[in-house]
């Protein structure tokens, strides 16, 4: 349990004894989730419309726990047990917490869009995807061959014994044994450099499309390309390349660097609404937007509706709460784009 999770719940009565009870109850609900309850969760938190089928469940279970817990007029304290919930989940790398990570992240653009109801919450998504986006690219751990070396000379040890017994039985168990220990090493030293393998492939992949200076989407060297319209091309070509969830904290800045590459941009900052009608118009043809979560990912909602209508109604922007003359950079937006895709696709792999 969060130690100031008491403190959670603002202007809400709560007697501290029941506190970890229903931190549990909640951390219980998310054992066994979907991707659309992860979305209505975090949709909870930050007091957006959220399903009454979810609240309905979410409820019965909390009373199931707590008898105590009030069956209605509970939206607040549900706020709060979602963000236990959401919290309790991320204590732990799996699928379903490296998703919520990144949709706590996504959520919050621009910076205070969104309101969760306690700032730990965020603050503890951030910390995650700090820590596991290094913790998840495996290292090379040069003992391994050492451990497996003295497994086997064990092995080979009783192998030698048995032969001097000349106890056919021995020798064939002593035999089965040692082969046995062996191909466990092989085993364990393939499926470890395969790991290593797949970072050392991410990492190539970053470096050739850094320095190659070209857009394979757009298939234009970025010289030749402004900023404002490669930005989501160049969101979604990084995105193709990060093999492990969650992605390391330094494809952000690369972004940066692939976006310098492009022609100097003399606009500045412009509105939402302009920047995304800059997007290439084959890009858009041959590529997918949808989103189970407009709230979570409102650029890939507004640029859905690019795509569908051929542009984008400032009514959208209000719908999502962003101010229509609100200015962003390119790198702005392909940063949250990039981190829009990488949530929906951490949503797809549960």
């Amino acid at each position: 349990m969060h130690p100031l999770f008491f403190h959670w719940h603002p202007g809400i009565k709560t007697d501290s004894a029941l506190l970890e009870p229903r931190w549990n109850a909640a951390a219980k609900f998310v054992e066994k989730t979907t991707s659309a309850d992860i979305c209505s969760l975090l949709g909870l938190v930050f007091d957006q419309e959220c399903p009454s089928e979810l609240t309905a469940r979410f409820t019965a279970a909390l009373v199931a726990a707590d008898p105590t817990f009030p069956p209605e007029k509970n939206v607040q304290l549900l706020r709060v047990m979602a963000a236990a919930a959401l919290h309790a989940k991320m204590e732990n790398m799996t699928s379903t917490s490296s998703a919520i990570a990144l949709g706590l992240q996504s959520a919050n653009f621009p910076e205070g869009r969104v309101s969760p109801i306690c700032n730990d919450i965020t603050k503890r998504g951030s910390e995650f995807l700090a820590l596991m986006g290094e913790n998840v690219r495996p290292k090379l751990h040069l003992g391994t061959l050492d451990e497996s070396e003295k497994k086997a000379g064990s092995q080979m040890a009783i192998l030698k014994e048995a032969i001097t017994t000349a106890d056919q039985a021995k020798i064939a168990s002593a035999t089965e044994a040692y082969c046995k220990t062996v191909l466990s090493s092989m085993k364990e030293s393939h499926n470890q450099l395969g790991k290593v393998f797949g970072r050392i492939n991410e990492e190539n992949q970053f470096l050739w499309w850094l320095i190659g200076r070209r857009s394979p989407t757009l298939d234009i060297r970025r010289e030749n390309v402004s900023p404002e319209v490669y930005a989501i091309p160049a969101a979604t070509e990084a995105a193709q390349r990060v093999i492990l969830l969650p992605p390391p904290a330094c494809v952000e800045a690369i972004l940066d660097e692939v976006l310098a590459q492009c022609l100097p941009s003399t606009k500045g900052p412009a509105t939402v609404i302009n920047l995304i009608d800059s997007i290439d118009a084959s890009f858009l043809e041959h590529n997918e937007f949808d989103s189970p979560a407009p709230n979570l990912t409102p650029l890939t909602y507004l640029t859905a509706e690019r795509k569908r209508t051929n542009k984008v109604a400032t009514s959208s922007l209000a719908k999502l709460n962003i101010p229509s003359k609100a200015r962003f950079t390119p790198l702005q937006i392909s940063r949250q784009y990039f981190r829009e895709k990488l949530f929906l696709r951490a949503l797809s792999e549960f």
